[in-house]
Formats: structure tokens, C-alpha cells, sequence
């Protein structure tokens, strides 16, 4: 006679279900949808799984509930931004699994052009809920949102990108493609900026420029603040024909006038500020 011996792990009356393992929250850019897939719960009698997303005030939301044989729903909204996800499992007793322990959250981007390059950059937040299995972020963009081109593949730990010699005048658009170590794949929302200059302030002059000693100056300028233009870069370089780098940026400036000390290298003859 044989007997085979066998274990079944029953869970004690109250205690919360096992938690149905997110996938993936990835954006649908045909639909403008979000997708959010799930893997079924392990215990046998879930009833039930209930689709949250986190709000504004950063609490989570019941968006629907399911049957137990859906395991993916597309969430229609026009808010793409915040896209942090969870799905709980309810078993026949109406215990749940929770929440917090089950959460994704998609890439969301910032898109800023600025004029002085020119250039946009973008930078994103990580998306969460893959641990340590992302193995990196693809940039796409261009001027045409329905045909976008690879621009870069950055790291897991790069969460900026720089999108350099951009047309002034011109819109660019852009999603980041976050890669998975096993092969799946989860896409931002498109966003777009404008590589657009704003209307040039009244008047801004350097008003003197002091040598203090033989490494540092003293340089005053007044700009016009009473426009649209109220953010101010201060640039300088020492050769003719290379390139200008930033000593100080100035940001939603009320005060017309302002005064900078700056240091450059012992020995040098000359710079040139603007």
C-alpha cells in the first residue's frame, strides 16, 4: 500500500488574503488609457479584486472591482500624471489583502525648454514597484507626436535627459519607456513643451564690472523685471568661440537690480560675461 503525504497551508479566519502581484501600470498612447495588469491571487477563494489609484492628497481611491477572472483593466482618464496603481483581493469572508504592500507607480515626466542652449530637458521620476529588476529608461521625442524617435537609453539611475540643439520655435514631444529586466516594458504619457522664447524684457545692461583681486570680480547688472521675463542667467567664458558656462541663475526675480562676486583661475587675462 502506498500513501502520499501532503500539506495545504490554511489560512486562520480574519487574516488577509494573499496579494494578487501587480505587473505593470503602463500608459496605452492609442487610447489614452492606463493600463494596469495584475497576477491572480494563490489563495482559492478570492471573490473579488478591487482597482485603486492614489490621489492628490496621496490616499488611494477605488477606481472598480472585479470578478475573479479579470486580471487587467484599462483605467480612462485624462489625469496621466501620479500614475500609482494597487489592486487588493477579497476572499469569500470579506477579508482583503493590503493595499500599501501592492503598489505601482508609472514614469511621469517635467519638460522644460531652456533658451540660453537651446535645449529641453527632461527628467522623470523612477517607476516603482519592479525593486531592482529596471534595467533602464529609453527617451523618445521629436517634433511630430505620431512618429517619435529614439533619442537615448539611459540607466536605471539616470532620471534626466537633455534633448540638445532643439529649433526655437518649434513643439517637441516626448514619453520615457521604463524596461524591465525580464522583457516587459511600461510607457509614460506623451508630453509636450514649446522650444518657445518669451518676449524679450525692456532693457537688461551690466551695469560695472570691479576686479577685486587677481581671482575674483564684482559684476552689478538691471534687467527689466515688470514683463513676462523674470528668471536671469548669468554666463561667462574666457576664450573667444568656446562655449559659455553658467555662473548663477536667477528665478522668478522681482528685484531689477543685482550684484555678483565671481571667481575664476590665477593667471587668467580675461573673461567675458553675459
Amino acid at each position: 500500500m502506498t500513501f502520499i503525504m501532503c500539506s495545504v497551508q490554511v489560512r486562520s479566519q480574519g487574516e488577509p488574503p494573499d496579494i494578487p502581484d501587480l505587473i505593470r501600470v503602463t500608459v496605452e498612447h492609442d487610447i489614452s488609457g492606463v493600463l494596469i495588469q495584475w497576477e491572480p491571487s494563490e489563495d482559492t477563494d478570492i471573490e473579488f479584486y478591487h482597482l485603486y489609484k492614489m490621489n492628490d492628497e496621496q490616499s488611494f481611491e477605488l477606481i472598480q472591482s472585479f470578478s475573479v477572472d479579470t486580471l487587467e483593466y484599462i483605467h480612462m482618464t485624462s489625469l496621466l500624471n501620479n500614475l500609482t496603481y494597487s489592486v487588493v483581493a477579497e476572499d469569500s469572508s470579506t477579508n482583503r489583502s493590503r493595499f500599501e504592500d501592492n503598489f505601482h507607480r508609472a514614469v511621469s515626466q517635467s519638460l522644460e525648454f531652456d533658451p540660453c542652449t537651446p535645449s529641453n530637458l527632461i527628467t522623470w521620476n523612477p517607476y516603482l514597484g519592479w525593486g531592482g529588476n529596471i534595467s533602464g529608461y529609453i527617451i523618445h521625442g521629436g517634433t511630430d507626436s505620431d512618429n517619435l524617435n529614439q533619442l537615448d537609453f539611459v540607466s536605471h539611475t539616470t532620471l534626466s535627459y537633455t534633448h540638445e540643439e532643439v529649433a526655437p520655435g518649434s513643439y517637441y514631444y516626448y514619453y520615457i519607456e521604463t524596461l524591465n529586466t525580464t522583457g516587459l516594458n511600461s510607457l509614460s504619457a506623451i508630453d509636450s513643451v514649446g522650444a518657445l522664447y518669451p518676449e524679450a524684457p525692456e532693457y537688461i545692461t551690466v551695469d560695472h564690472v570691479t576686479v577685486l583681486d587677481p581671482t575674483g570680480i564684482e559684476l552689478q547688472f538691471t534687467a527689466d523685471v515688470s514683463g513676462s521675463v523674470k528668471n536671469f542667467r548669468l554666463m561667462k567664458r574666457s576664450n573667444p568661440g568656446t562655449p559659455y558656462t553658467e555662473v548663477t541663475t536667477f528665478w522668478d526675480e522681482s528685484q531689477a537690480t543685482h550684484l555678483i562676486q565671481d571667481q575664476f583661475p590665477t593667471g587668467t587675462e580675461s573673461y567675458q560675461y553675459m
